[in-house]
């Protein structure tokens, strides 16, 4: 595997070094690796090592949506944090939700990771649990907010409404949702796009991050920054992520997952649809009801977007717990 060189903070601060590696093959993929470069074999008699973890984000992000999380799983395992295909510095290449779950099964045989548990936010949770249900040699997955839209059965009784009339409200959020992820890919001017980043900052911790995962997305030209994916991109990205079927997936779990959800207050957007919040309250509520043998489905009660950005310590105090129940 070729790598960059690397950047690293102090020795004596393992889980902040990291370095950059891309993986050969198509397409290839940008990957952050923090702290031991490789898992180590364990030694006769002794302790086994620790689970390494790899992660992936959503539509629209990059890896450095995780760096808050990552730096914390670093402190005691190794951690490898990966931008998508179409996404960040990894290359193109047609958007299929097998495609994304190919391309995690390649990375982990790129990396030489030795039984890892995946997780992944959104678009990157659904591969994640995919993942699982097609590989018996990974440690687990953890699927926070990769969510399906609501049935109209199900969302007629969260909403009150009969099954036609909830369709009819579930379709109308999913495009609202698309057209807002859409919207937020639009070029901007040099000077906008840094007024964009400085107000990010502005934000505190979630808010570094999420600039940092803008800045690692655009592309420039033409006096513009363009986000990587564009628009028309981020829709066909959302009609990959739409294939993730939970019940059909979970039925077929060859390792443990853990569905994490978020529950927190929804506020209404602007220009959403009246029943926006609650279309959104009744996925996760189907969510948390699934079940499956080797599912398990727990709410994160404090972030209702982004968890693993708004809430980073809450993310990962729920891996390392979900590694310590599987025996990881």
């Amino acid at each position: 595997m070729a790598e960059t060189t690397p950047a690293e903070a102090a020795p004596t601060d393992a889980a902040a070094r990291t370095r950059e590696l891309r993986t050969p093959g198509a397409p290839a993929l940008a990957v952050r690796e923090y702290g031991r470069r490789r898992r180590p074999r364990p030694r006769a008699g002794g302790e086994a090592p620790p689970t390494p973890v790899v992660l992936l984000h959503g539509i629209g992000g990059t890896l450095e949506e995780w760096d808050p999380v990552a730096r914390l799983l670093a402190e005691h395992r190794p951690v490898h944090s990966v931008d998508l295909r179409g996404h960040g510095l990894s290359g193109d290449a047609p958007w299929s939700l097998d495609g994304f779950v190919d391309d995690l099964i390649r990375l982990i045989g790129h990396l030489d990771a030795d039984r890892p548990l995946v997780a992944g936010y959104g678009l990157g949770g659904a591969a994640a649990a995919c993942a699982a249900a097609r590989r018996s040699d990974l440690a687990g997955a953890v699927n926070v907010d990769g969510l399906a839209w609501p049935t109209a059965e199900h969302a007629a009784g969260a909403l009150g409404l009969g099954p036609q009339e909830a369709g009819v409200q579930v379709d109308l959020a999913r495009a609202y949702s698309a057209e807002q992820a859409a919207a937020f890919r639009t070029p901007l001017g040099a000077e906008e796009f840094a007024a964009v980043l400085e107000g990010l900052r502005a934000m505190g911790t979630a808010g570094s991050a999420l600039a940092a995962s803008a800045a690692r997305s655009a592309v420039a030209a033409d006096g513009l920054r363009a986000p990587r994916p564009g628009p028309r991109a981020v829709r066909a990205a959302l009609e990959a992520f739409a294939e993730f079927a939970p019940d059909r997936v979970y039925a077929r779990l060859l390792v443990p997952v853990l569905a994490l959800v978020s529950t927190g207050p929804v506020p209404r957007p602007p220009g959403a649809p009246a029943r926006y919040p609650e279309v959104v309250r009744a996925a996760a509520a189907a969510e948390l009801s699934r079940t499956a043998p080797l599912l398990r489905a727990r709410p994160l009660e404090r972030a209702a977007h982004g968890p693993h950005v708004a809430r980073p310590e809450d993310v990962a105090g729920a891996i390392t717990s979900f590694l310590e129940e599987v025996g990881a």
